[in-house]
């Protein structure tokens, strides 16, 4: 079948001036990080090491711990019900133990694993263990407890020395993967950026970092009133004039996680920031008014963006693919049932993404054919895929949003769209030597490597969210916990 072709980046990157404004908040971010930092040290002292180190190169070149008896009040649960799996969670757990048994054996502890030479990947300036601390919530909660206790051993006595180095790196990221992964292991393993920090604060009792998130918050707040009434925000922003800079508008990548953490810091504020719930009503509200389309003659209704142009751009990322589960989230919390109900027509459709795949696995961007662009191109098909957009990277937000609904809904349906993904991505991503790779052609076929990276999300997100969606819902419970943008789970801040 031919491919269509788009004429044009998709995306282009545009550079910003530094106001005073932002010249504050990137020393916020400075103090942030430096707590971050001071933060590995003392989480570490929290980590449960191992009764015995059973891997010789566990610890090649870094320093061995000394070993001591693992205990969590929450480990007993977690190896109990690891104990009598149903065949659905098997199947996720022996995924993870594929997955993680070649990061642990070939990448030397490096930010991911290259699943083409079996060694071992830096994403910034310095190696991080990104995908060493992203993976431990996920271990504890599969029941995995030898895993985790080698894994949380080496960061208990070597991340301090890895992370303290020069050199450029995502602040967003390595917040919500690496204070996030600590932050969700020390609450598992020990019971005791706005949602990272504000655990941070309650865990360190510092309450430094929370005046931060308190800080951009009420900005935000100022700058949506004042320009953006309908809620919806430019993804570059100019911080001195409070105003969106001529860049896109989106739920998806660069924009996904505003909307996000304002239901999420409300629930983990357990329900007492009234200003955000109020701000996420109305970024709902913009986004049903002027982000979502609707295919023909299937009637699929799709999450777009609005592009620089001031345009709807007639596409569907799989990132935006988190929007029914944050949907339906926040109906498990109160928001009106129509929430709920845009959230099951939204799954619909990225589902879809995955079933009308020649290889059952979806593409990062799917494009839709309206009734509009029907009468001029009506031989693309309803869905279509441009060629340079036909693959996927392990993403995990379909199956997020399929838990969330199925402990929403109690609809089995979930379970079954989540089990024809499981079985898509063991059949084409596996790698015999060991890891998970991404793959292109996956559309239009034929099925073929991508990249060689095994991203840390595909064990702390898609993994983790494919065990969850087929347990029952006391395992890490939506009414007590928040996960956060990379599945890391905190528990919602009760009196």
């Amino acid at each position: 079948m031919k491919l269509p072709q788009q004429s044009g980046a998709r995306r282009a990157k545009r550079g910003v001036s530094i106001t005073t404004l932002q010249r504050a908040m990137m020393l916020a971010i400075v103090v942030m990080t430096a707590g971050f930092l001071a933060f590995v040290r003392f989480v570490g002292q929290r980590y449960s090491a191992p009764v015995e180190i059973k891997y010789d190169r566990l610890f090649r070149g870094f320093n061995r711990p000394k070993p001591t008896e693992p205990s969590s009040p929450l480990r007993s649960f977690f190896k109990q019900r690891a104990s009598a799996l149903n065949k659905d969670q098997q199947m996720a757990v022996d995924m993870t133990k594929h997955a993680w048994k070649a990061y642990r054996d070939h990448a030397d502890w490096k930010d991911f694993l290259n699943v083409k030479t079996m060694k071992g990947g830096t994403v910034y300036a310095h190696d991080m263990a990104l995908t060493l601390v992203d993976s431990l919530d996920t271990l504890f909660v599969l029941g995995l407890h030898n895993e985790f206790d080698e894994a949380s051993a080496w960061v208990k006595v070597n991340l301090e020395s890895v992370m303290l180095q020069r050199g450029y790196v995502s602040f967003f990221e390595i917040t919500i993967r690496s204070l996030g992964g600590l932050l969700s292991a020390y609450y598992l393993s020990a019971n005791t950026f706005q949602l990272e920090f504000a655990y941070l604060a309650h865990a360190t009792k510092n309450t430094t970092y929370m005046q931060y998130v308190d800080r951009i918050n009420k900005m935000m707040q100022e700058m949506v009133a004042e320009h953006h009434p309908d809620g919806q925000i430019p993804v570059r922003i100019d911080w001195e004039s409070k105003r969106g800079s001529r860049s896109q508008i989106s739920w998806g990548a660069l924009g996904d996680s505003y909307y996000e953490y304002l239901l999420k810091q409300w629930l983990l504020s357990n329900k007492q920031d009234d200003k955000l719930r109020n701000q996420y009503v109305i970024a709902v509200n913009g986004m049903k008014a002027k982000l979502l389309g609707t295919s023909y003659p299937s009637k699929f209704v799709f999450l777009t963006e609005i592009n620089r142009n001031g345009d709807q751009s007639q596409h569907m990322e799989h990132l935006t693919c988190f929007v029914p589960g944050l949907l339906a989230l926040g109906y498990m919390h109160g928001m009106p049932k129509e929430h709920l109900d845009l959230a099951k027509e939204l799954a619909r459709t990225c589902v879809e993404m995955y079933l009308v795949a020649g290889s059952k696995v979806a593409p990062e961007i799917t494009h839709f054919t309206t009734e509009e662009s029907y009468v001029e191109r009506p031989s693309l098909g309803e869905l279509f895929v441009y060629e340079q957009q036909d693959f996927n990277i392990l993403r995990p937000e379909t199956i997020e949003s399929l838990m969330v609904l199925h402990r929403a809904t109690g609809d089995p349906i979930y379970r079954e769209y989540g089990r024809t993904i499981m079985n898509a991505l063991e059949t084409h991503c596996r790698v015999a030597a060991g890891g998970y790779r991404s793959v292109s052609g996956v559309f239009y076929g034929p099925v073929r490597s991508h990249r060689p990276d095994m991203e840390s999300f595909f064990i702390a997100e898609t993994l983790k969210y494919l065990y969850l969606l087929f347990s029952d819902d006391d395992v890490l419970p939506l009414d007590a916990i928040v996960l956060n943008t990379e599945a890391h789970p905190f528990p919602i801040l009760r009196p």
